[in-house]
């Protein structure tokens, strides 16, 4: 899972290390916060038990408020993690990004640590300053048994970030399909939307997450819900050129003569995008091919070429729609 993780966290744990040795504008910091953090970080279990031998705080940090504990979890020190937490560190201390121990481990995959910081007594309902739990970070990473620990241990699903994206909007638009089943076994909310107005479905149908978009109609989300701009899912995925998931879309009682705010039909997406595979199932389900866009468009306007437009013309005389 590491090889596959954004380098994000390690850009600002890495930036946190040359801090926390040289500190800020060339001015060094306390010396027992550096020892700790970074014999923490190094995953050096007996320079760590010698310093708390010595008396150095295990919840001693630097400038960018990140503990020895955060330290080790983050870098998945299994061991210097069991010290810290024996000598007292704060399960649950946040570092200057509202991380805790926990966030950074449940993202890592580091199910040990999880564990042992769960046992610990480990919030997993913390926030970080974007407004996101420990079950995001597993979102985002596809990490099932991860969400499934959290879910066990308390973790809300449908919390909404500042953005208004859920787990499950994240585990959506990202493709992870276990996640998605889980939280919807686990109580989420598919219709949430966030700011945007997107909801899972929509984000799957876009993406082309196909498994998803199964699910979550199978499960019974909002077909017809409405993007800000007015899009509904079978808007994005006949515009994005997702023929299965439009049909799939129709066959769960999507609105197949629904427009956006613009008055762009379905029928006109794919026209102006040469899907003519979608253009035919959307006509042959009924489409009304005389709607006419706040530019006084209709979907024949819409075709790219003269030869599209003449193929259409004459699938349009052929069912005469209204």
């Amino acid at each position: 899972m590491k090889t596959n993780k954004t380098a994000l966290t390690l850009s600002v744990m890495a930036m946190a290390a040359v801090i926390a040795v040289i500190g800020i504008d060339n001015k060094p910091q306390a010396t027992v916060d550096n020892s700790m953090s970074i014999a923490a970080m190094d995953g050096d279990v007996a320079k760590v038990q010698s310093l708390i031998k010595q008396g150095v705080g295990v919840n001693s940090y630097g400038k960018m408020k990140i503990t020895p504990l955060a330290w080790a979890a983050d870098n998945g020190h299994t061991d210097v993690v069991r010290t810290l937490l024996q000598a007292g560190a704060d399960v649950n201390a946040v570092d200057s990004s509202g991380f805790t121990p926990l966030s950074l481990a449940a993202q890592w995959d580091a199910k040990n640590i999880v564990a042992m910081l769960l046992e610990a007594g480990a919030d997993t309902n913390i926030a970080n300053n974007i407004g996101q739990t420990p079950i995001f970070g597993a979102a985002k990473y596809g990490l099932d048994e991860i969400m499934g620990t959290l879910i066990d241990h308390g973790a809300k699903v449908n919390v909404q970030d500042k953005y208004g994206d859920t787990a499950m909007l994240i585990a959506a638009k990202r493709g992870n399909d276990e996640v998605v089943t889980s939280l919807i076994l686990a109580g989420a909310d598919m219709n949430i939307q966030n700011k945007e107005g997107y909801t899972s479905l929509m984000v799957a149908a876009e993406k082309g997450h196909k498994t998803i978009v199964t699910t979550l109609l199978d499960r019974g989300a909002d077909v017809n819900s409405r993007h800000e701009c007015g899009c509904t899912p079978l808007l994005v995925a006949a515009e994005k050129g997702h023929f299965e998931i439009v049909k799939n879309l129709l066959d769960h009682g999507a609105d197949v003569n629904a427009v956006n705010l613009d008055g762009t039909s379905a029928l006109m997406f794919a026209n102006r995008y040469n899907h003519k595979d979608i253009a035919k199932l959307l006509v042959d389900r009924g489409i009304k091919v005389t709607t006419v866009d706040q530019d006084g468009k209709t979907a024949v306007d819409y075709l790219r070429v003269p030869a599209n437009t003449a193929n259409m013309r004459g699938t349009v005389s052929n069912n005469n729609h209204s």
